[in-house]
């Protein structure tokens, strides 16, 4: 039951909603009551049970089934005192006293895996944990505007189980981790004009929010002054008002006869229209588009049910076939400088047997075989070409191993190189090294498994995708756990993404592919996609944003590559689980610059 005092607030906020439908369009008060209903959505309070302690890790009940996500912050209770009905004997409640904050790491279908943040006491299996309670927690409002003064008070109000504290940032200028840590502070939600964001006591980015209370109007010319992002007032790029009204520039017949098929949703596209280049008739598992041989023509290369081709993309192109029957299970492929190719093979639930070959004057041959490891072809010098050939190690209990380091190819040999710094939880399939901001120094990205995309600098998260992106067409399964408890782990193999200079400005942009699905798991290993798509992540003006440089395909996007002119993408059209699918290479022109401006003055996905 509610006291008069949350009714006092609640009809505060009400008559605040009420004032801001008068300040904001309609569209942007609809922004900020879907935001608030999805930051209430993920915070609020679960409860479950500690299951046992793991080398210094906590294994609680709650996994992906309860919604549960990698950063969550929960609560450890020990139960002080029973509250019993003096006549009845039933039980009314219980009096418990928090003594330990843990945050998830890992999260799999029935459990979670937390680490520990602070503790005062031994904890046990069995005491009580429940999500974002009795946390200290503050709102930074960077906005000092009405839309982030209402969020604020609708969630002070729905998640009235965290410890809200006074902002002690001074509306942002001061949020660093030592003022956090100082103030024991858990956890910051920052208003930001694009996203609202959720910081833990070390500022690392737990969530984020998207949202666009200020539609915008303009963008600022490259150059011009603005706020340094993510600290300030609001850009003036998002003031309150209308929309442009501009529409995206007439293709030209040019452009139209050599890309003569058109996505239906193009008016959002940055490249509308396309071309086939090549087919195949056969389900293309993953497809890595590289110019192995450095003759100016890429090869596409192909993985299928237990075979592997290559087709060069010219108009007489010359096919290359291996048949991999009974070695294990393909999981991936890419290529790299003088014509080698890594291959990774797995032997279900056991171990990898990769293997390198090397595609020389049309010929396909093998280098080394039977390497428990994962393997990957990187570019870490930002030239356009995978110079370094990367391993990781393969755990028995989470594919993805702790160790990256480089290996070299000598003959027909390999010898370990040096470690490569990598985040906690790296996949290399599906990952990728490249400068994306014009510092200098390469961000790592990759899709993790929340299907989420990260980007790195170093150890440090600096972005997450706000929605799912990528989506592989194979899962890799295994059983991890002790002989008597078995649990299922499926790893899905997601598609390195393409770093590319799109609009020539210097720096280059991230495509990724962006596949649509609503039922992944109805048939286990076998995901169906309603469309694939291509899209972009770009570092803009107000930070990292996600925008569609294809419009919709008639299938998943299962591979991306690029001569400098066009975009390739390998795509997979027809029946998944049946096998009766046919796959495709297209090609995209670079996108028109007029197009570009008019595109980046819409919304991001």
């Amino acid at each position: 039951m509610r006291t008069v005092k949350e009714f006092v607030f609640l009809f505060f906020v009400s008559i605040c909603f009420v004032v801001v439908s008068f300040l904001c369009p309609l569209n942007a008060q609809a922004q900020i009551e879907q935001v608030a209903k999805d930051v209430v959505k993920d915070m609020s309070p679960i409860s479950g049970v500690v299951v046992m302690l793991q080398d210094g890790d906590v294994l609680i009940d709650l996994g992906s089934n309860k919604d549960v996500k990698v950063g969550d912050i929960f609560t450890v209770y020990v139960t002080e005192k029973v509250i019993r009905h003096p006549v009845t004997k039933k039980i009314l409640g219980k009096t418990t006293t928090p003594i330990a904050v843990i945050e998830v790491i890992k999260v799999k279908p029935k459990f979670s895996i937390c680490s520990i943040l602070s503790v005062k006491k031994k904890i046990k299996p069995g005491l009580e944990v429940t999500r974002f309670s009795d946390i200290p927690a503050i709102f930074v409002d960077r906005l000092k505007q009405p839309p982030a003064e209402v969020l604020y008070g609708y969630l002070k109000t729905r998640l009235g189980d965290l410890n809200w504290l006074p902002d002690v940032t001074a509306g942002g200028e001061k949020l660093t981790s030592e003022v956090l840590e100082k103030n024991g502070i858990m956890v910051a939600i920052v208003a930001e004009p694009n996203a609202i964001k959720m910081y833990d006591r070390k500022l690392r980015l737990l969530r984020l929010w998207p949202w666009m209370p200020y539609p915008r109007v303009a963008v600022p010319p490259a150059g011009a002054p603005q706020a340094a992002y993510p600290y300030g007032a609001p850009p003036t790029a998002y003031p309150y008002g209308a929309p442009p009204t501009g529409q995206p520039p007439v293709v030209s017949p040019e452009r139209a006869a050599r890309y003569p098929i058109a996505s239906a949703d193009m008016e959002r596209a940055l490249a509308p229209r396309y071309r086939k280049v090549a087919e195949i008739p056969q389900v293309a598992l993953c497809v890595d588009i590289y110019d192995l041989d450095d003759d100016g023509t890429l090869e596409a290369v192909f993985i299928t049910e237990g075979t592997l081709q290559i087709k060069e993309l010219s108009e007489t192109g010359n096919t290359v076939g291996h048949s991999f029957r009974g070695f294990g299970k393909l999981v991936s492929v890419s290529g790299g400088e003088g014509g080698y190719i890594a291959l990774n093979i797995f032997i279900e639930s056991k171990q990898m047997r990769s293997m390198i070959l090397r595609y020389v004057e049309g010929q396909l041959e093998p280098v080394v075989t039977d390497l428990n490891f994962i393997l990957g072809f990187v570019d870490l010098n930002n030239d356009g070409k995978r110079e370094t050939l990367l391993a990781q190690d393969f755990d028995t209990e989470t594919f993805f191993g702790a160790k990256v380091f480089k290996m070299r190819i000598l003959g027909k040999k390999v010898e370990p190189g040096p470690n490569v710094n990598v985040p906690r939880d790296f996949h290399l399939i599906g990952a990728t090294f490249a400068d994306l901001n014009g510092d200098g120094v390469n961000e790592i990205s990759f899709i993790n498994e929340h299907h989420k995309l990260v980007i790195f600098r170093g150890n440090r998260k600096v972005w997450m995708s706000p929605r799912r992106v990528g989506g592989g067409v194979q899962d890799i399964s295994m059983d991890v756990g002790t002989d008597n408890i078995k649990f299922p782990l499926n790893i899905p193999v997601e598609t390195m993404p393409l770093p590319i200079d799109v609009d020539n400005d210097g720096k280059k942009e991230l495509l990724i592919p962006d596949n649509k699905s609503t039922t992944y798991h109805l048939v286990e290993g076998f995901p169906t996609y309603e469309y694939g798509r291509i899209s972009m992540v770009s570092v803009e003006s107000l930070g990292y944003t996600l925008r569609p440089f294809s419009g919709k395909l008639s299938g998943p996007v299962v591979g991306l590559g690029s001569d400098g002119k066009e975009v390739f993408c390998g795509l997979v059209k027809g029946s998944l689980l049946w096998g009766k699918a046919t796959s495709y290479i297209l090609a995209f022109p670079k996108p028109d610059p007029r197009r570009l401006q008019v595109i980046k003055q819409k919304p991001q996905l």
